[in-house]
Protein backbone atom coordinates (compact mmCIF):
# COMPACT_ATOMS: atom_id res chain seq x y z
CA UNK A 1 0.00 0.00 0.00
CA UNK A 2 1.55 3.32 -1.07
CA UNK A 3 1.02 6.55 0.84
CA UNK A 4 1.75 10.10 -0.29
CA UNK A 5 4.73 11.67 1.42
CA UNK A 6 5.56 15.27 2.20
CA UNK A 7 7.87 17.04 -0.21
CA UNK A 8 11.48 16.38 0.61
CA UNK A 9 10.79 13.24 2.65
CA UNK A 10 11.14 9.58 1.87
CA UNK A 11 8.31 7.39 0.67
CA UNK A 12 5.72 6.18 3.11
CA UNK A 13 4.90 2.51 3.41
CA UNK A 14 3.15 0.00 5.57
CA UNK A 15 3.83 -3.57 6.63
CA UNK A 16 2.40 -6.17 8.97
CA UNK A 17 4.82 -7.77 11.41
CA UNK A 18 4.27 -10.35 14.14
CA UNK A 19 3.88 -9.10 17.69
CA UNK A 20 4.35 -10.84 20.98
CA UNK A 21 0.90 -11.69 22.39
CA UNK A 22 -0.06 -9.69 25.46
CA UNK A 23 -2.74 -9.98 28.08
CA UNK A 24 -4.97 -8.09 25.66
CA UNK A 25 -4.56 -10.87 23.11
CA UNK A 26 -2.69 -8.83 20.51
CA UNK A 27 -1.89 -11.04 17.55
CA UNK A 28 -0.24 -8.68 15.09
CA UNK A 29 0.69 -5.04 14.59
CA UNK A 30 0.44 -2.75 11.60
CA UNK A 31 3.17 -0.17 11.14
CA UNK A 32 2.34 2.80 8.92
CA UNK A 33 5.47 4.77 8.14
CA UNK A 34 4.93 8.54 7.79
CA UNK A 35 8.24 10.06 6.72
CA UNK A 36 10.55 8.87 9.50
CA UNK A 37 7.80 8.23 12.04
CA UNK A 38 6.10 4.95 12.71
CA UNK A 39 2.38 4.65 13.31
CA UNK A 40 1.99 1.73 15.70
CA UNK A 41 -1.50 0.29 15.43
CA UNK A 42 -2.20 -2.88 17.41
CA UNK A 43 -5.14 -5.13 16.72
CA UNK A 44 -6.65 -7.98 18.65
CA UNK A 45 -7.54 -11.29 16.95
CA UNK A 46 -11.12 -10.01 16.66
CA UNK A 47 -9.89 -7.05 14.63
CA UNK A 48 -10.58 -4.38 17.25
CA UNK A 49 -7.81 -1.87 17.88
CA UNK A 50 -6.21 -1.97 21.31
CA UNK A 51 -3.84 0.96 20.84
CA UNK A 52 -3.54 3.58 18.15
CA UNK A 53 -0.48 5.73 18.67
CA UNK A 54 2.83 6.77 17.15
CA UNK A 55 6.08 5.21 18.27
CA UNK A 56 7.93 8.47 17.73
CA UNK A 57 5.80 11.53 17.01
CA UNK A 58 2.82 12.00 14.68
CA UNK A 59 3.58 14.27 11.76
CA UNK A 60 1.59 17.12 10.24
CA UNK A 61 1.64 16.07 6.59
CA UNK A 62 -0.18 18.92 4.84
CA UNK A 63 1.43 22.25 4.00
CA UNK A 64 -0.10 25.75 4.10
CA UNK A 65 -1.16 25.52 0.48
CA UNK A 66 -3.65 22.78 1.37
CA UNK A 67 -5.51 25.30 3.58
CA UNK A 68 -5.06 28.52 1.59
CA UNK A 69 -4.90 27.70 -2.11
CA UNK A 70 -8.01 27.87 -4.27
CA UNK A 71 -6.15 25.64 -6.74
CA UNK A 72 -5.76 22.98 -4.05
CA UNK A 73 -9.40 23.47 -3.06
CA UNK A 74 -10.47 22.83 -6.66
CA UNK A 75 -8.40 19.66 -6.74
CA UNK A 76 -10.04 18.44 -3.54
CA UNK A 77 -13.46 19.05 -5.01
CA UNK A 78 -12.57 17.17 -8.17
CA UNK A 79 -10.27 14.39 -6.91
CA UNK A 80 -11.68 13.75 -3.42
CA UNK A 81 -15.29 14.88 -2.98
CA UNK A 82 -16.13 14.07 -6.58
CA UNK A 83 -14.99 10.45 -6.25
CA UNK A 84 -15.84 9.12 -2.79
CA UNK A 85 -19.03 8.17 -0.96
CA UNK A 86 -20.64 11.13 0.82
CA UNK A 87 -23.40 11.28 3.43
CA UNK A 88 -26.51 12.81 1.85
CA UNK A 89 -29.25 12.49 4.47
CA UNK A 90 -31.57 9.97 6.06
CA UNK A 91 -33.98 7.50 4.49
CA UNK A 92 -36.66 9.16 6.62
CA UNK A 93 -35.98 12.47 4.83
CA UNK A 94 -37.55 10.95 1.71
CA UNK A 95 -40.67 9.06 2.85
CA UNK A 96 -42.78 9.43 -0.31
CA UNK A 97 -42.38 8.75 -4.02
CA UNK A 98 -41.02 11.88 -5.70
CA UNK A 99 -39.35 13.20 -2.54
CA UNK A 100 -35.89 14.49 -3.36
CA UNK A 101 -32.85 16.11 -1.78
CA UNK A 102 -29.86 17.76 -3.41
CA UNK A 103 -26.22 18.09 -2.51
CA UNK A 104 -22.89 18.96 -4.04
CA UNK A 105 -20.43 16.09 -4.58
CA UNK A 106 -17.27 18.02 -5.26
CA UNK A 107 -17.68 19.69 -8.64
CA UNK A 108 -20.91 17.79 -9.42
CA UNK A 109 -24.43 18.69 -8.23
CA UNK A 110 -26.49 15.60 -7.37
CA UNK A 111 -30.15 14.86 -6.73
CA UNK A 112 -31.45 11.82 -4.84
CA UNK A 113 -35.06 10.83 -5.63
CA UNK A 114 -37.41 8.32 -4.01
CA UNK A 115 -38.83 6.09 -6.73
CA UNK A 116 -42.40 4.83 -7.05
CA UNK A 117 -41.30 1.36 -5.92
CA UNK A 118 -39.65 2.79 -2.79
CA UNK A 119 -36.10 2.50 -4.06
CA UNK A 120 -33.67 5.42 -4.22
CA UNK A 121 -32.02 6.76 -7.36
CA UNK A 122 -29.32 9.40 -7.73
CA UNK A 123 -28.53 11.52 -10.77
CA UNK A 124 -26.32 14.39 -11.80
CA UNK A 125 -28.55 17.40 -11.18
CA UNK A 126 -27.71 18.76 -14.63
CA UNK A 127 -30.18 19.11 -17.50
CA UNK A 128 -29.09 17.28 -20.65
CA UNK A 129 -30.07 20.28 -22.81
CA UNK A 130 -28.10 23.34 -21.71
CA UNK A 131 -26.73 22.07 -18.44
CA UNK A 132 -28.83 24.05 -15.95
CA UNK A 133 -29.20 22.72 -12.43
CA UNK A 134 -32.69 21.25 -12.37
CA UNK A 135 -33.84 21.37 -8.74
CA UNK A 136 -32.66 23.02 -5.53
CA UNK A 137 -32.86 22.08 -1.87
CA UNK A 138 -35.39 19.47 -0.84
CA UNK A 139 -38.98 18.82 -1.89
CA UNK A 140 -41.29 16.60 -3.93
CA UNK A 141 -41.51 16.11 -7.70
CA UNK A 142 -44.09 13.34 -7.92
CA UNK A 143 -44.79 14.20 -11.55
CA UNK A 144 -41.10 14.06 -12.48
CA UNK A 145 -38.14 16.40 -12.71
CA UNK A 146 -38.66 19.42 -14.94
CA UNK A 147 -35.93 21.88 -15.89
CA UNK A 148 -37.17 25.46 -15.38
CA UNK A 149 -35.09 26.81 -18.27
CA UNK A 150 -36.61 25.13 -21.34
CA UNK A 151 -38.97 22.64 -19.65
CA UNK A 152 -37.21 19.46 -20.59
CA UNK A 153 -39.02 16.88 -18.45
CA UNK A 154 -37.59 13.74 -16.88
CA UNK A 155 -39.30 10.78 -15.19
CA UNK A 156 -38.41 9.86 -11.62
CA UNK A 157 -36.09 7.19 -13.01
CA UNK A 158 -34.12 9.88 -14.85
CA UNK A 159 -35.33 9.00 -18.35
CA UNK A 160 -36.31 11.85 -20.66
CA UNK A 161 -40.10 12.06 -20.87
CA UNK A 162 -40.48 14.94 -23.27
CA UNK A 163 -39.47 18.43 -24.36
CA UNK A 164 -41.27 21.41 -25.87
CA UNK A 165 -41.07 21.92 -29.65
CA UNK A 166 -39.58 18.47 -30.06
CA UNK A 167 -39.43 18.92 -33.85
CA UNK A 168 -36.47 21.24 -33.27
CA UNK A 169 -34.45 18.30 -31.94
CA UNK A 170 -34.72 15.40 -34.42
CA UNK A 171 -31.64 13.64 -33.00
CA UNK A 172 -33.17 13.68 -29.50
CA UNK A 173 -36.54 12.35 -30.65
CA UNK A 174 -34.83 9.53 -32.48
CA UNK A 175 -32.65 8.57 -29.51
CA UNK A 176 -34.57 9.62 -26.39
CA UNK A 177 -33.01 6.85 -24.31
CA UNK A 178 -29.61 8.49 -24.72
CA UNK A 179 -30.71 11.80 -23.19
CA UNK A 180 -31.79 10.80 -19.71
CA UNK A 181 -30.11 12.28 -16.64
CA UNK A 182 -26.64 10.89 -16.01
CA UNK A 183 -26.66 8.42 -13.16
CA UNK A 184 -24.77 8.67 -9.89
CA UNK A 185 -24.56 5.95 -7.22
CA UNK A 186 -26.69 5.77 -4.10
CA UNK A 187 -26.89 3.29 -1.24
CA UNK A 188 -27.91 3.33 2.39
CA UNK A 189 -26.83 1.87 5.70
CA UNK A 190 -28.49 2.20 9.11
CA UNK A 191 -31.11 4.49 7.59
CA UNK A 192 -28.39 6.86 6.32
CA UNK A 193 -28.15 7.70 2.61
CA UNK A 194 -24.78 7.88 0.85
CA UNK A 195 -24.05 8.98 -2.70
CA UNK A 196 -21.14 8.88 -5.09
CA UNK A 197 -20.92 11.09 -8.18
CA UNK A 198 -19.56 8.17 -10.17
CA UNK A 199 -21.97 5.72 -11.79
CA UNK A 200 -19.44 2.96 -11.09
CA UNK A 201 -17.47 3.86 -7.93
CA UNK A 202 -14.12 2.28 -7.17
CA UNK A 203 -15.69 0.56 -4.14
CA UNK A 204 -19.24 -0.15 -3.06
CA UNK A 205 -20.59 1.49 0.10
CA UNK A 206 -20.06 -1.51 2.37
CA UNK A 207 -16.43 -1.76 1.33
CA UNK A 208 -15.99 2.00 1.79
CA UNK A 209 -17.44 1.90 5.33
CA UNK A 210 -15.01 -0.85 6.31
CA UNK A 211 -15.59 -1.78 10.00
CA UNK A 212 -17.74 1.24 10.86
CA UNK A 213 -20.95 -0.86 11.08
CA UNK A 214 -19.24 -3.22 13.54
CA UNK A 215 -18.29 -0.39 15.91
CA UNK A 216 -21.28 1.90 15.44
CA UNK A 217 -23.48 0.67 18.28
CA UNK A 218 -27.27 0.75 18.63
CA UNK A 219 -28.04 4.32 17.55
CA UNK A 220 -30.37 4.57 14.55
CA UNK A 221 -31.24 8.22 13.78
CA UNK A 222 -34.33 7.31 11.75
CA UNK A 223 -35.97 5.93 14.93
CA UNK A 224 -35.31 9.10 16.94
CA UNK A 225 -36.89 12.56 17.20
CA UNK A 226 -35.02 15.32 15.40
CA UNK A 227 -34.47 18.67 17.07
CA UNK A 228 -34.36 21.85 14.93
CA UNK A 229 -31.48 21.78 12.47
CA UNK A 230 -28.71 24.32 12.72
CA UNK A 231 -25.85 25.52 10.57
CA UNK A 232 -22.90 27.81 11.05
CA UNK A 233 -20.33 29.41 8.78
CA UNK A 234 -16.68 29.05 9.73
CA UNK A 235 -14.02 31.34 8.27
CA UNK A 236 -11.57 28.49 7.92
CA UNK A 237 -10.68 25.60 5.67
CA UNK A 238 -12.96 22.59 6.05
CA UNK A 239 -10.09 20.31 7.12
CA UNK A 240 -9.39 22.42 10.21
CA UNK A 241 -12.91 21.77 11.52
CA UNK A 242 -12.49 18.01 10.96
CA UNK A 243 -9.01 17.98 12.48
CA UNK A 244 -10.30 19.76 15.55
CA UNK A 245 -13.12 17.21 15.82
CA UNK A 246 -10.74 14.23 15.89
CA UNK A 247 -8.16 15.90 18.16
CA UNK A 248 -8.23 14.19 21.56
CA UNK A 249 -5.73 16.59 23.13
CA UNK A 250 -7.94 19.68 23.12
CA UNK A 251 -10.67 18.01 25.19
CA UNK A 252 -8.83 18.79 28.44
CA UNK A 253 -8.17 22.40 27.53
CA UNK A 254 -10.42 24.10 24.97
CA UNK A 255 -13.44 22.21 26.35
CA UNK A 256 -12.47 22.29 30.03
CA UNK A 257 -15.90 23.60 31.06
CA UNK A 258 -18.09 22.64 28.08
CA UNK A 259 -17.30 18.90 27.97
CA UNK A 260 -17.34 17.41 31.46
CA UNK A 261 -17.65 14.08 33.23
CA UNK A 262 -15.60 12.08 30.71
CA UNK A 263 -12.28 10.32 31.28
CA UNK A 264 -10.17 11.82 28.50
CA UNK A 265 -7.12 9.84 29.60
CA UNK A 266 -8.89 6.60 28.67
CA UNK A 267 -9.86 7.66 25.15
CA UNK A 268 -9.38 5.12 22.38
CA UNK A 269 -9.92 5.31 18.64
CA UNK A 270 -10.14 2.84 15.79
CA UNK A 271 -9.13 3.32 12.17
CA UNK A 272 -11.83 1.87 9.92
CA UNK A 273 -10.51 2.33 6.41
CA UNK A 274 -10.34 6.13 6.15
CA UNK A 275 -12.89 6.60 8.95
CA UNK A 276 -12.32 7.24 12.67
CA UNK A 277 -14.30 5.78 15.57
CA UNK A 278 -13.62 7.10 19.08
CA UNK A 279 -14.83 6.32 22.58
CA UNK A 280 -14.05 7.69 26.03
CA UNK A 281 -15.72 6.38 29.19
CA UNK A 282 -17.34 8.19 32.06
CA UNK A 283 -15.05 9.71 34.65
CA UNK A 284 -17.22 8.13 37.35
CA UNK A 285 -18.86 4.84 36.42
CA UNK A 286 -22.62 4.98 36.10
CA UNK A 287 -22.97 8.77 36.01
CA UNK A 288 -23.89 8.98 32.28
CA UNK A 289 -22.60 12.57 31.88
CA UNK A 290 -24.87 13.74 29.06
CA UNK A 291 -27.98 12.56 30.91
CA UNK A 292 -26.72 14.16 34.12
CA UNK A 293 -26.37 17.49 32.31
CA UNK A 294 -29.54 17.43 30.19
CA UNK A 295 -31.92 15.24 32.17
CA UNK A 296 -33.34 13.91 28.89
CA UNK A 297 -34.62 10.33 28.74
CA UNK A 298 -32.28 7.52 27.72
CA UNK A 299 -32.38 6.18 24.18
CA UNK A 300 -33.51 2.57 23.98
CA UNK A 301 -30.78 0.00 23.43
CA UNK A 302 -27.86 2.00 24.89
CA UNK A 303 -26.10 -0.11 27.52
CA UNK A 304 -23.29 0.51 29.99
CA UNK A 305 -20.62 0.05 27.31
CA UNK A 306 -21.87 3.33 25.75
CA UNK A 307 -22.43 5.43 28.88
CA UNK A 308 -19.49 7.64 27.96
CA UNK A 309 -19.06 9.46 24.64
CA UNK A 310 -18.99 7.73 21.25
CA UNK A 311 -17.61 10.01 18.55
CA UNK A 312 -17.05 9.36 14.84
CA UNK A 313 -15.67 10.83 11.64
CA UNK A 314 -16.84 9.40 8.34
CA UNK A 315 -14.22 10.46 5.84
CA UNK A 316 -13.99 12.96 4.42
CA UNK A 317 -16.43 15.47 5.91
CA UNK A 318 -18.91 13.98 8.39
CA UNK A 319 -18.60 13.95 12.15
CA UNK A 320 -20.83 13.37 15.11
CA UNK A 321 -21.29 11.87 18.53
CA UNK A 322 -23.68 9.81 20.58
CA UNK A 323 -24.44 9.41 24.26
CA UNK A 324 -27.20 7.84 26.29
CA UNK A 325 -29.66 10.66 25.51
CA UNK A 326 -28.72 11.95 22.06
CA UNK A 327 -27.22 11.30 18.65
CA UNK A 328 -25.75 14.13 16.57
CA UNK A 329 -24.28 14.25 13.11
CA UNK A 330 -22.76 17.15 11.21
CA UNK A 331 -21.68 17.64 7.62
CA UNK A 332 -18.81 19.97 6.80
CA UNK A 333 -19.51 21.68 3.48
CA UNK A 334 -16.44 23.27 1.84
CA UNK A 335 -17.41 26.60 0.27
CA UNK A 336 -13.96 27.97 -0.58
CA UNK A 337 -10.38 27.46 0.55
CA UNK A 338 -11.00 29.59 3.66
CA UNK A 339 -14.75 29.32 4.11
CA UNK A 340 -16.86 26.43 5.35
CA UNK A 341 -20.49 25.78 6.26
CA UNK A 342 -21.31 23.16 8.89
CA UNK A 343 -24.77 21.54 9.05
CA UNK A 344 -25.82 20.03 12.40
CA UNK A 345 -28.59 17.51 13.05
CA UNK A 346 -29.38 16.27 16.58
CA UNK A 347 -31.73 13.50 17.64
CA UNK A 348 -33.20 12.40 20.97
CA UNK A 349 -35.61 9.74 22.13
CA UNK A 350 -39.15 10.47 20.87
CA UNK A 351 -41.14 12.24 23.58
CA UNK A 352 -44.83 11.96 24.39
CA UNK A 353 -47.20 14.25 26.22
CA UNK A 354 -46.95 11.82 29.12
CA UNK A 355 -43.21 12.51 29.41
CA UNK A 356 -43.88 16.22 30.00
CA UNK A 357 -46.68 15.51 32.48
CA UNK A 358 -44.49 13.14 34.48
CA UNK A 359 -41.55 15.55 34.41
CA UNK A 360 -42.67 19.23 34.46
CA UNK A 361 -39.05 20.44 34.09
CA UNK A 362 -38.42 18.40 30.93
CA UNK A 363 -39.32 21.26 28.60
CA UNK A 364 -36.87 23.60 30.31
CA UNK A 365 -34.06 21.05 30.09
CA UNK A 366 -34.90 20.27 26.48
CA UNK A 367 -34.54 23.93 25.53
CA UNK A 368 -31.29 24.10 27.48
CA UNK A 369 -30.00 21.08 25.58
CA UNK A 370 -30.21 23.12 22.39
CA UNK A 371 -27.30 25.26 23.58
CA UNK A 372 -23.94 24.54 22.04
CA UNK A 373 -25.24 25.59 18.63
CA UNK A 374 -22.20 27.65 17.71
CA UNK A 375 -24.35 30.10 15.79
CA UNK A 376 -24.68 32.82 18.41
CA UNK A 377 -22.22 35.70 18.60
CA UNK A 378 -21.73 36.22 22.33
CA UNK A 379 -19.90 39.50 21.74
CA UNK A 380 -19.38 41.81 18.79
CA UNK A 381 -16.67 41.03 16.26
CA UNK A 382 -14.74 44.02 17.59
CA UNK A 383 -14.36 42.34 21.00
CA UNK A 384 -10.97 40.88 21.79
CA UNK A 385 -10.35 37.21 21.06
CA UNK A 386 -9.83 36.57 24.77
CA UNK A 387 -13.23 38.08 25.63
CA UNK A 388 -14.98 36.08 22.92
CA UNK A 389 -13.35 32.84 24.10
CA UNK A 390 -14.28 33.58 27.70
CA UNK A 391 -17.88 34.26 26.68
CA UNK A 392 -18.37 31.00 24.77
CA UNK A 393 -16.61 29.05 27.52
CA UNK A 394 -18.95 30.52 30.11
CA UNK A 395 -21.91 29.47 27.96
CA UNK A 396 -20.40 25.97 27.61
CA UNK A 397 -20.84 26.23 23.86
CA UNK A 398 -18.35 23.64 22.62
CA UNK A 399 -19.26 24.21 18.96
CA UNK A 400 -18.48 27.91 19.27
CA UNK A 401 -15.19 26.95 20.94
CA UNK A 402 -14.34 24.66 18.02
CA UNK A 403 -15.25 27.42 15.55
CA UNK A 404 -12.95 29.88 17.30
CA UNK A 405 -10.09 27.38 17.28
CA UNK A 406 -10.42 26.62 13.55
CA UNK A 407 -10.62 30.31 12.67
CA UNK A 408 -7.62 31.14 14.86
CA UNK A 409 -5.45 28.60 13.04
CA UNK A 410 -6.72 29.73 9.64
CA UNK A 411 -5.85 33.35 10.39
CA UNK A 412 -2.32 32.34 11.40
CA UNK A 413 -1.87 30.09 8.33
CA UNK A 414 -1.75 33.22 6.18
CA UNK A 415 1.58 34.17 7.71
CA UNK A 416 4.71 33.05 5.87
CA UNK A 417 6.11 32.28 9.34
CA UNK A 418 3.36 29.80 10.14
CA UNK A 419 4.47 26.32 11.15
CA UNK A 420 3.13 23.36 13.10
CA UNK A 421 5.16 21.96 15.97
CA UNK A 422 5.12 18.48 17.50
CA UNK A 423 1.77 16.74 17.87
CA UNK A 424 0.69 14.84 20.98
CA UNK A 425 1.90 11.26 20.55
CA UNK A 426 -1.29 9.55 21.68
CA UNK A 427 -3.94 12.24 21.36
CA UNK A 428 -3.20 13.89 17.98
CA UNK A 429 -2.10 10.87 15.95
CA UNK A 430 -5.59 10.93 14.45
CA UNK A 431 -4.67 14.14 12.60
CA UNK A 432 -1.84 12.34 10.82
CA UNK A 433 -4.26 9.52 10.01
CA UNK A 434 -6.80 11.95 8.53
CA UNK A 435 -4.24 13.89 6.52
CA UNK A 436 -2.83 10.72 5.04
CA UNK A 437 -6.33 9.82 3.84
CA UNK A 438 -6.60 13.23 2.17
CA UNK A 439 -3.23 12.75 0.51
CA UNK A 440 -4.25 9.41 -0.97
CA UNK A 441 -6.72 11.35 -3.11
CA UNK A 442 -4.90 14.68 -3.49
CA UNK A 443 -1.17 13.95 -3.29
CA UNK A 444 1.27 16.75 -2.57
CA UNK A 445 3.79 15.66 -5.15
CA UNK A 446 1.45 16.46 -8.05
CA UNK A 447 1.35 20.16 -7.11
CA UNK A 448 3.32 22.21 -9.65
Amino acid sequence: MQHAAREGSGKSASKIVPCTPTESGVAFCVFLIYNDNCHFYMKSPSGRAIVSTLVNEPTYLLNREAYLSEEWFAREQRELFGRVWLFAGLESDLPHAGDYLTLQAGDTPLVVVRQKDGALAAFHNICRHRGARIVEGQGNVSSGLSCFYHRWHYNLDGSLRGLPQAEQFPSVEANKANFGLRRASVDSWNGMIFVNAEAEPEADLQTWLDRVPDLWGPLQPSTLFELPRREIEVQANWKLFIENHIDGYHLWHLHATSVRGLDHAQQRWDACGAHWMFYEPELVTGTMPDRLLSGLPMIDGVDETRYGSSVFMLFPNVGGAGGVTFFSIFTVEPLAAERTRVHFRTFIKPLTERDFIDDPELGVRLEASLSGSGDAKPLSDSASFEDRLAAVSQERDFIAEDKLAAEAIQAAERSRHFSVGPLARDFEASITFFQQSVLRHVPLESID
